[in-house]
C-alpha cells in the first residue's frame, strides 16, 4: 500500500500473486483491511472510507466519513470500525455500508496503531498525564467503550506496528526494534 492507493492483490496462487486493482480514488490512504466483501481505510484527512471490493476488478467505494481527526489506522469486526487518529479512537457503527455513523470517540491524545482482540481494543498511543504507551480499550458496549488499562513508556513514543497474540502484545518501532509485553 503507498500513500495514495489501496491495491487488491490476488494471492490465490502464492507462488504468482497478482494486482487485479488499484484504488487510486483515495489520496491521503495510511491503513486498511478486507472483511466480508468491503474495504476499510484510513485515509488521512478524508477519515474512514468504505469500498465495495465484492468484485475486485470493479470495486466501488461506497461512502467516506470524516474522522475527528486524520484517519491513520483501521480494524474492523463487521459491524463497527475501530478508527486511531491525531484525536483519539473513534468506534463507527458500519452496518449500514453507505451511512455509517460515528458511536463514540475515546479520548486519546494522539492514537496511531490500533489491534482488535475480542472485545478490546489495543492501542497505541498518548493519554495526557501518562505519555506514550500501549492502552487497553473496553468495546464490549461501543457506546460505553473506556480506556480499563496500559502500560506508558517513552520507549513506545515511535511504535511501527502492533499486534496481540496468546496473552502477549509485539511491537515494533521505527528506531527501537521489538519489544513484547506480557499481557496476561
Amino acid at each position: 500500500m503507498t500513500c495514495g492507493s489501496f491495491h487488491i492483490i490476488n494471492i490465490e496462487s502464492p507462488e504468482s500473486p497478482y494486482e487485479v486493482a488499484e484504488i487510486t480514488e483515495l489520496d491521503q490512504v495510511k491503513d486498511g483491511l478486507a472483511a466480508d466483501g468491503y474495504a476499510y481505510i484510513a485515509n488521512g484527512v478524508e477519515g474512514l472510507a468504505i469500498v465495495d471490493i465484492s468484485t475486485p476488478e470493479s470495486y466501488s467505494v461506497i461512502t467516506s466519513l470524516l474522522m475527528p481527526d486524520d484517519a491513520l489506522a483501521v480494524e474492523t469486526d463487521g459491524s463497527y470500525a475501530y478508527v486511531a487518529s491525531y484525536g483519539g479512537m473513534t468506534i463507527v457503527d458500519v452496518t449500514i455500508k453507505d451511512s455509517p455513523s460515528i458511536v463514540k470517540t475515546v479520548d486519546i491524545d494522539y492514537a496511531n496503531d490500533l489491534f482488535l482482540f475480542g472485545d478490546y481494543i489495543f492501542i497505541e498511543g498518548s493519554v495526557t498525564g501518562d505519555g506514550y504507551g500501549i492502552y487497553v480499550i473496553d468495546i464490549s458496549v461501543p457506546a460505553d467503550a473506556d480506556i480499563i488499562d496500559g502500560v506508558s513508556s517513552d520507549k513506545f513514543s515511535s511504535v511501527q506496528d502492533l499486534v496481540v497474540y496468546d496473552g502477549y502484545a509485539y511491537i515494533t518501532g521505527y528506531d527501537q526494534g521489538l519489544r513484547i509485553i506480557e499481557l496476561y
